[in-house]
């Protein structure tokens, strides 16, 4: 199954969250970046989402291992969101913004990214 994208991920059923109420930096390019505005690919069950300007990995979504690894990422359901900078995720009006810290491990040399 292919991974799904990060709004999917991030929803409930009694809350579906917008990609475009998702915000990240880009420490590349240094300007904020929409993730709806965000340039994905998709292979197998990994998601990337890189951003559109010079293409810096910014979140990934993937299935979790065998053995949790500290500062990879976030379990969510079946899913694992590895962002590699901290996503600010608005909810509602009136209610406070969900932030999702910066993955520390998010990134490692053996990982293939599409």
């Amino acid at each position: 199954m292919p991974a799904p994208r990060l709004g999917q991920v991030l929803s409930n059923p009694q809350h579906k969250v917008r990609e475009e109420h998702i915000t990240t930096h880009c420490d590349q390019c240094g300007e904020d970046r929409n993730i709806a505005e965000c340039v994905t690919a998709v292979k197998e069950n990994v998601r990337s989402y890189r951003c559109p300007v010079c293409s810096d990995l910014l979140v990934i979504i993937d299935q979790p291992g065998d053995k949790p690894i500290p500062g990879r990422g976030s379990r969510i359901g079946d899913w694992v969101v590895r962002n590699v900078t901290p996503l600010d995720v608005f909810v509602a009006h009136g209610a406070p913004h969900l932030s999702i810290p910066a993955s520390t491990q998010a990134i490692r040399p053996d990982d293939t990214i599409p």
